[in-house]
């Protein structure tokens, strides 16, 4: 006779769920979301009370409720199969579309570019391009997957066999960056394109196509950047602008070196093991918004270069196991999503710092888990799931 199998209660089909996901991409995610929130705690208060007049703790407490709805996304999105985003992804991609249009009709120019979809009756508000960097990553994915065929046979020359996945890859990789550019929000642009340009550049099209695609993709954003000099309005802000010449910051103080150059100084006043938590002197408003984009500068000069290495460690690691579940996975929408992911989280990494270093010119991007900002949070941490998801269907 046979025994009954014991229904599993929904703490125990948790508990399956979480055991089948990746342990070390969890734990290091965890450990990057624990060191955030204290960072948030040290770097916020200042600009909280002193410029804001807000409670010191405002920003540590919004930043609490953005990685709980986060990690909201992040379980969420490691129950969907990702066969199920063939007809999601496409819903998402519309939605997110239409919002970043809206910014032209309902959003405000916030530090000179059109952003931040004000939330009705909340007044709060989203930022839609954040969120559409994940959509875009699942939807070059699922092209790639569903035209596969199409894709290692790409044949310019027979244009109307070649349209459907064409159009698809320019509508998801070239289109939506074009609109963003256009609303001065070129750090956001540049990451999208990075994207693109890496999923692009890791796919099975035949080099010579890949080759005409990139060209025409140039000629595009010539096209753009014509249009909006034709149009009377200038490409870069001002700050923009000034950001471009990045060299020697602390030479030109008064003029647009102000912010690099006052983080180069907090780096150098960590030393090898800093000044201790709480006690750094550059986000007493010498660092603008310590808190967000230079958010980094405070946490070397607090933890020193040993902290630095941690955070560097931990970063690498993080990227390490999210490519090997990319090289891992058993289908190409897998691949990709994984992939994609991973680039998405470095391109942010190397930007952010680079401009902090005086490497690159200074964009004002995230740093992955310890800026504060609640787009791109949610953004980061359901990526995540994407890749635990990819994970789960490799085992």
């Amino acid at each position: 006779m046979k025994k009954k199998k014991r229904k599993q209660s929904i703490f125990d089909q948790i508990i399956n769920h979480i055991n089948s996901t990746n342990k070390w991409l969890m734990l290091i995610m965890i450990v990057l979301v624990g060191w955030s929130v204290l960072n948030i705690v040290t770097a916020s208060t200042t600009t909280s009370v002193g410029r804001y007049d807000y409670n010191m703790f405002k920003y540590f407490f919004n930043h609490l409720l953005m990685i709980f709805i986060g990690f909201g996304g992040y379980f969420f999105a490691t129950m969907i199969p990702t066969k199920s985003y063939f007809k999601l992804g496409k819903v998402l991609y519309f939605i997110f579309f239409a919002m970043i249009i809206a910014l032209f009709f309902f959003a405000e120019y916030h530090k000179g570019a059109l952003a931040w979809l004000p939330i009705p009756f909340t007044g709060q508000s989203i930022q839609p391009s954040e969120f559409y960097k994940v959509v875009m990553i699942v939807g070059i994915a699922i092209v790639f997957d569903k035209h596969r065929k199409e894709m290692q046979n790409l044949d310019l020359k027979k244009v109307e066999q070649s349209m459907t996945p064409i159009v698809k890859l320019l509508a998801l990789g070239i289109v939506v960056p074009a609109v963003v550019l256009i609303q001065k929000d070129l750090g956001t642009a540049v990451i999208m394109l990075g994207i693109f340009g890496i999923l692009f550049l890791a796919s099975e099209i035949p080099f010579s196509v890949k080759k005409r695609l990139l060209q025409f993709a140039l000629f595009m954003i010539g096209v753009v950047v014509i249009f909006v000099l034709a149009s009377g309005r200038d490409l870069l802000t001002g700050v923009q602008a000034g950001r471009l010449d990045f060299f020697n910051p602390c030479s030109k103080y008064e003029t647009g070196g102000y912010q690099t150059c006052n983080t180069l100084i907090a780096v150098n006043n960590g030393g090898l093991f800093g000044l201790g938590i709480g006690k750094s002197q550059q986000k007493y408003s010498y660092v603008p918004e310590a808190h967000t984009d230079s958010v980094f500068a405070i946490l070397v000069e607090e933890t020193g270069l040993f902290g630095a290495t941690i955070a560097f460690g931990l970063y690498a690691g993080l990227l390490n196991i999210i490519y090997k579940v990319s090289q891992g996975a058993k289908t190409v929408r897998g691949r990709f999503i994984a992939l994609g992911v991973a680039s998405y989280i470095f391109l942010h990494i190397f930007i952010n710092l680079g401009g902090l270093l005086a490497i690159i010119p200074l964009t004002g991007l995230p740093l992955p888990f310890f800026t504060y900002g609640g787009s791109y949070t949610i953004s980061l941490l359901t990526s995540l799931g994407l890749v635990q998801r990819v994970y789960i269907e490799n085992k």
